[in-house]
C-alpha cells in the first residue's frame, strides 16, 4: 500500500493528537464498563475451581451447570452472574459508540455549543453524528486566507 505524504502526516498527527481509537471524542467516558465499583460493592468476583472439571467432561450441556447435585446455585456461579448482570445493565444503559443509541455524554455536547460547533440550542437528547461534530471542530482550526 501507498500512502501519500498529505496521507502519512495525517496518520501521524491523529496518533500525536492521542486521538481515541473510536475516531471520535465523543466516545470518551461512554460505554465503558466498570468492574471496578462493582468489584467494590460486591467483592472479587471468584472463579470457579470446578469450571476445568465440568469442561473436561463436557457438563456444560446439563440443564444448569450453576447446580452441584441438583442443589442450590454455587457462590461460584453466583458471583460470575452478578459481575455478567452489572456489566450487561451498564451498557444498555451506557452504550458504547459503537452500539445502536449511542450518545456523547453532557460534557462533550457542552463543549462543543461553547466552541460554536453546534447551536446553543442543542440539547443532550437532540439526534447528533458525532462523526460530523467532530469534523465541524477539527475544521474549524483550518486556517482560510481573507
Amino acid at each position: 500500500m501507498q500512502v501519500t505524504e498529505q496521507e502519512r502526516e495525517i496518520v501521524r498527527l491523529w496518533i500525536e493528537s492521542s486521538a481515541v481509537y473510536a475516531g471520535t471524542y465523543a466516545a470518551l467516558g461512554t460505554g465503558m464498563v466498570d468492574g471496578y465499583s462493582a468489584r467494590v460493592k460486591k467483592g472479587p468476583v471468584k472463579i470457579p475451581g470446578t469450571c476445568v472439571v465440568c469442561h473436561e467432561e463436557d457438563q456444560l450441556r446439563q440443564k444448569n451447570p450453576s447446580r452441584l447435585g441438583g442443589g442450590k446455585p454455587t457462590p461460584e456461579y453466583e458471583s460470575l452472574l452478578s459481575q455478567i448482570e452489572s456489566h450487561k445493565y451498564q451498557l444498555e444503559t451506557k452504550k458504547r459508540f459503537d452500539m445502536p443509541g449511542f450518545r456523547p455524554n453532557e460534557h462533550y455536547v457542552r463543549e462543543m455549543k461553547r466552541y460554536g460547533i453546534l447551536p446553543a440550542s442543542h440539547a443532550v437528547s437532540d439526534p447528533i453524528n458525532v462523526y460530523d461534530v467532530d469534523q465541524k471542530y477539527w475544521r474549524s482550526f483550518w486556517y482560510e486566507a481573507h
